[in-house]
Order: C-alpha cells, then structure tokens, then sequence
C-alpha cells in the first residue's frame, strides 16, 4: 500500500483537514446504501457518541471522544446516523473504539481509516480492541479517477481489530490492509468494484503469456521496506486472521499477499505471515488469484464458493507451508512454487483451466483426495523435484496429458480414474518416479502410461489400462521398475501391445509379471527377453465366476463381470439389460445369482444406485446410506432393484474391497466357498448380511 508524500506526511503528523477544505473537494451525494442489514433500526446504541454533523471534523472528534472514554473491557461507542460523509483525507481511529453505522450511512473518501503508528509502535502494539460495525465505506476511485490514495482501510501495527457487516467499495488496490497486525476479523461483509491504480504490482501467468495483477483485496503485509506507509519497519508479518462469510464481487484479487520473505530487503524478518483462515465466503467475478499465500504458513481455506468467470487461480501458494483446502466445491486452480505444501480435500472440482488445472513448482508438495479435475489444458503437472500424491481423484478430458511428472519429480497414485486424456493418462519422464496402484486408465489417446527416462524404481501394479490409442503401459530408458498385475487393453490398431523396455544398459532390473494383456499382440520389447508370459494374471485378478442357473418361483437375479473396467460385477432382473450389456459392451454372464420374491412390501426393498464417475453400481437396504452416498457422494439412485425375502431364507453376503479402483468395489454371494476365497487370497473384507433371497426350484 503507497501513500502519496502529502498524504502520507498528514497522516503521520496526525494531521485532519478543516470542514469546510474537504467540502470543497467533493460535494456531498445521495446515500447509497448497499447494505441490506438494519443495525439498531436506525437508532443509536445506548450511551454512544452521535455524530452531530456530516463532516470530517465532527466525525473525528466523535471518534476521539469515544477511544478517551474507553477500555479493552468496555469500548467507547460512536454511532454514524443515516446520510453521506465525504471526506478528503484520513480518518484516524483511537484505540478501544466501536464505531457502529447507520445502513443507510455512507462515508466516502480516499483512505477512509487508518490506525496509526506515528507513536513508534512495534509488533502488535499498536492500535487495539477497535471495531467497526455496519455502514457503507466508499473509497470514492471512479473511472479516470485511478489515485493510489483511494484505500480503503489501514491497520499498522495492531490487534484485536473486528469488522462486521460493512460494505467497502469504490477502492483503488487494497481495501484492507492488514499491516504487521494479529488477531483481525473481517465478517459478513461485502467488497466490491476494486480499482486498479497504474502502479499496482504485477506478474506473469505460469507459461508467462499475459501479465495478472496481484493486488489483493483484503492485503496481508510485513513491516517492511516494501510497505511504505508504515512507520516502524520492524520485519513484523501479519499474524491471525479471519476472513469469513464475506462477499467478495468484480474484484481482482481477493485474499493475501503476493511478496515473499525472499523478496523483501531489509531482512528484518520476525517470522512468516501465520494463521489465515479464510472460511465460507462467496467470490462472484474474480478476474485474478482468489487467494494469494507468500510466505504464509497453516492457511485454511475452507468451505468457500466460487462463481462467474473462473479466476487465474483459486490458490497461488509460494514458500508458504501446510495450507488446508477444505469443502470449497469448484476451485478453478491451483498453483505452487518454492517449495509449498498444501493438502486438497475431498469433494473439490478443478475444471476449465485455461493452462494447467493443477501445477506444483520448485520442491513444493500435494496432497490430494476424493477430487476431480476436467477439462483443462494439462490436469495435474509436478515439476522440478516436486510431488503429487492422488488418492481417490479422478481426472478428465485434458487436452493433453492428465498427469504429468517430470524433471525429478515424484507421487504416489492410488485408486485413481484417468479418462480421455488428449496425449496421455500418466506420464513420468526425465528422473521422475511414480507408483501407481489400483487405478483404472482410459481412452488416452496416446499412452495410458508413459515412463520415458524416469527414475528408478517407479511401481505400476495392479492397475486398469484400456482402450489406449497407442500403448497401454510404454516404458523406456527406466531402470527397476516394476510392471505387474496390471489389466491392460488397447485399441485395434495397436492390438493392445504394451512395451517394456528391457535392454541391460538402459533398462536393467525391471520386473514385468504377472499382467493379463487382453490382445492378439500381447507384450513386446526391443530386445530377446520373453516378457509375454503374463496371461496367469488374468486368472489371478478378479473372482472365479459363478456360471450357476437357477430356477425361481419369483424373479431370477442375473449375475455379470466385466474384466475390462475393473473387474466389477452387475447384477439385474432385466433380462433384455442383460443382453444388452453382454453382446455390446464386454460383459460375461456368469448365471443366476439367487431368486428375489415376486413382489415385496415396504421395509424389504433393495436400492440401486450408480456413480457416473466410476461407472459403478451399488446396492444396498439401508435408507441412510442411499441418502448419504446421493447427497455427499455422487451417487444417483435408480430406483428399487429387487426385494429381500421377509422369511430370509437364503442369505445374500457382502464383501469389500478398498484396493480395487475407486469407489472401492462391493461383491454380493450366497457361495460360502466364493466367500471364504475372497476374504482368503483376494483381498476382500467381510461386511455381513446384506439382503435375503428366495431358494430355487430344485
């Protein structure tokens, strides 16, 4: 934040402007107030100090008055009644104040409030235990009008400081700045139309192809060299702060700051920006970063909402450690570099990036789970000896590849779906190395999985690949890797070949076994070794087949397994479904599974349910879980699939399986023996009766 020499020597010589010298700059307007909240229907709160007059001067005096007569215990209350306040220059707010406005009362000019320092306060001794409470506050910037002294709101050296229910608008570059002071909370409030002064900062995209500005809206700054309207440059960060449910609408940037402890000068570092909490509030129409964390550790980002034109990024995280991102739904983008760690969690949707929906920089680190990304130019990329760890995350339609690893970097991918990618699903390249485990790969158009030159050791094991345009698992250049209890499948015009590169220079210790490769050309490598004896995978992946008919006196239950999307199993009464499934889409009957009643009553139906994500069906009695699983999950309910049998005669088991691709796998039996091998040599886990069914005709 830049102060002007004039303004900037009034406001550290505590110097205000006479009434009639701010009139004269700007006339009074009509009120227009944006704030739908009535405070004390217009009425002031008991033994507050009434501004008298629509003046500067009297609201100054007002505010003296009221930081004379208080304490940290019991603030002394100024009430801003109804009407426009135009001012010229700063105000100044003591400390052990509240100022409680009007709605319908709106202060306009150009750094409407600043909490000084000119006392030589260090760290967060300054100004404290002040709030501000309802009001429009008008920084008055408007088109041509591009000053960097049309500011909002500053606070130097402070804590304690509350804002509720205001309305900020009309800015040029911060609206609050937040100035090595601790223990601020901005709620319920409402920031719009952010202007841009022409010496705001700015940098450039990722593939720096445009410039984006980073001047955010509420500014969490240092005492430094950098910010040059404060006093004490002691090196003191900004310390806790919460920013919630607050709307935030045709602004920039929103949340943060954009200078690192590397970028600072004069090296008088206390420590990092701490404790930020951003929760629940609403971004409408933000054209650059959400939120901007530079040297900012142990952020919170939680339970926001995105909406309008997706921004540059939702995150832009650099040297900032252990940011939580938590419940936020769509979130554009992320974007880290020097070093950062982060955590994603579960139910957030990265979708429509301009460039990469996911990119982690420079030995920074993610974790991410349950979430999806679609429709970006690349999905997830880690570069330069970073990491990304999936679990449970499914990525589509890139137009190039899905994931991407290269330069020394690393992840773990588990129970993942990669879909459609443009080039390829997953690819690790130039001393990367990845495990990938339990994961189903589709439809890429290239490779399903690449390993081009990466580091040794990477692990690919027990895995979907399908339907790749080339190469279901391509690898080259890699040392000791391990390829083995995959299911790979491509399309025709590769016969669903997968090489491996086995040369004793290049490619030495490598395991590649026990694979099921559903092709005519099987696997091939560049030199003599046999890497095609891998068919006993297919026998050892899934569950033996029940081929067992059954006649019913009810309706008979058919049974179906697909060994090309992840070894699952349907089951249906619909006969012509059955044969549907079965002539065109590579299911195998396996017979009739057991005999449901003819009809059923309340209380004894079984629910489908289908998941479009993983293309699987789930089936279950228990009404809550149905509602959990469409209400949180991503399920659909299709309605009532078969009734159990009230008389239970022949019990329907189910089992689990976590290790299968996501959402984990259920399988239903009335085999004993299936049963017993399942939970034995599969790895399944026993879940107890699921429903009853009818016994057969002999």
């Amino acid at each position: 934040m830049k102060l002007t020499r004039n303004l900037f020597a009034l406001v550290c010589a505590g110097t205000l402007l006479a009434a009639g010298a701010f009139l004269n700059i700007a006339p009074a307007e009509a009120a227009a107030a944006k704030n739908a909240v009535v405070l004390t229907n217009g009425t002031p709160p008991a033994g507050a100090i009434v501004v008298s007059a629509q003046t500067q001067s009297a609201l100054q005096t007002a505010l003296n008055q009221a930081g004379a007569q208080g304490t940290p215990s019991k603030k002394g209350v100024v009430w801003i009644p109804a009407g426009t306040y135009v001012i010229g220059g700063p105000l100044k707010i003591p400390s052990n104040t509240k100022v409680v406005a009007d709605s319908g009362a709106t202060i306009r000019g150009n750094h409407l409030i600043v909490y000084s320092d000119i006392d030589g306060s260090r760290g967060y001794n300054g100004p404290h235990d002040i709030e501000i409470v309802g009001g429009t506050w008008d920084g008055g910037a408007r088109s041509g009008q591009k000053t960097a002294n049309n500011g909002g709101f500053m606070i130097r050296h402070g804590k304690n400081i509350t804002f509720d229910r205001v309305t900020v608008t009309n800015c040029v570059n911060h609206f609050i700045n937040v100035s090595a002071s601790t223990n601020v909370v901005i709620k319920n409030s409402t920031f719009k139309n952010q202007v841009i002064a022409s010496n705001s900062d700015t940098e450039f995209w990722a593939d720096n192809s445009k410039p984006a500005t980073v001047t955010e809206v509420i500014h969490l700054d240092f005492a430094d060299n950098g910010e040059n309207a404060i006093t004490v440059k002691d090196g003191t960060p900004a310390g806790k702060v919460l920013v919630e449910n607050n709307t935030f609408e045709n602004v920039i940037s929103a949340v943060g700051n954009h200078r690192t402890i590397a970028t600072l000068k004069n090296g008088a570092y206390k420590s990092k920006v701490g404790g930020l909490t951003v929760r629940g509030n609403t971004f409408k129409k933000i054209s650059g970063r959400v939120i901007t964390l530079a040297s900012m550790d142990n952020a919170v980002i939680e339970k926001n909402k995105l909406s309008g034109t997706a921004p540059i990024n939702f995150l832009y995280a650099l040297d900032s450690k252990n940011a939580k991102l938590i419940g936020n739904g769509s979130i554009a983008s992320v974007f880290m570099q020097k070093g950062s760690t982060a955590s994603i969690g579960s139910g957030h949707k990265l979708q429509n990036a301009s460039d990469v929906a996911v990119f982690v920089d420079d030995k920074s680190k993610l974790d991410m789970t349950g979430c999806t990304v679609n429709n970006s130019q690349y999905g997830i990329s880690a570069r330069n000896g970073s990491t990304i760890n999936l679990s449970n995350v499914t990525i589509s339609n890139s137009a190039k590849n899905n994931a991407t690893y290269d330069s020394s970097s690393k992840g773990t991918i588990s129970k993942s779906t990669f879909r459609n990618a443009g080039q390829h699903g997953i690819r690790a390249a130039n001393g990367s190395v990845v495990t990938v485990q339990n994961s189903v790969i589709e439809n890429s158009a290239q490779d399903g999985i690449q390993l081009e030159k990466a580091g040794s050791g990477c692990k690919i094991t027990n895995n979907t690949v399908r339907s790749s345009g080339r190469f279901g698992i391509y690898v080259t250049g890699v040392k000791k890797a391990t390829i083995s209890g995959n299911r790979v499948s491509s399309k025709a015009n590769y016969g669903g070949q997968t090489w491996v590169d086995l040369r004793s220079k290049e490619g030495a210790g490598n395991v590649f076994k026990n694979n099921c490769i559903s092709s005519k050309g099987k696997a091939f490598s560049d030199n003599s070794a046999d890497i095609n004896n891998n068919d006993n995978g297919c026998a050892a992946a899934q569950p033996k087949p029940v081929p067992v008919e059954k006649k019913c006196s009810g309706k008979q239950v058919f049974r179906l397994y697909n060994p090309g999307i992840g070894g699952k199993h349907h089951y249906t009464l619909d006969q012509n479904e059955k044969n549907v499934l079965v002539s065109k889409y590579g299911w195998q009957y396996e017979g009739v599974a057991w005999c449901a009643p003819k009809s059923g009553t309340k209380g004894y139906e079984v629910y489908r349910l289908y998941n479009p994500v993983s293309s699987a069906h789930h089936y279950t009695m228990d009404s809550h879980e149905k509602s959990v699983l469409t209400a949180q999950h991503g399920w659909r309910y299709e309605g009532v699939a078969w009734y159990s049998d009230p008389k239970k005669s022949v019990e329907l088991r189910r089992l689990y399986n976590q290790n299968l691709p996501q959402p984990a796998q259920h399988h239903y039996t009335t085999d004993t023996n299936e049963w017993n091998v399942l939970i034995a040599q599969h790895g399944w886990k026993a879940e107890g009766t699921a429903w009853y069914g009818e016994k057969p005709i002999k």
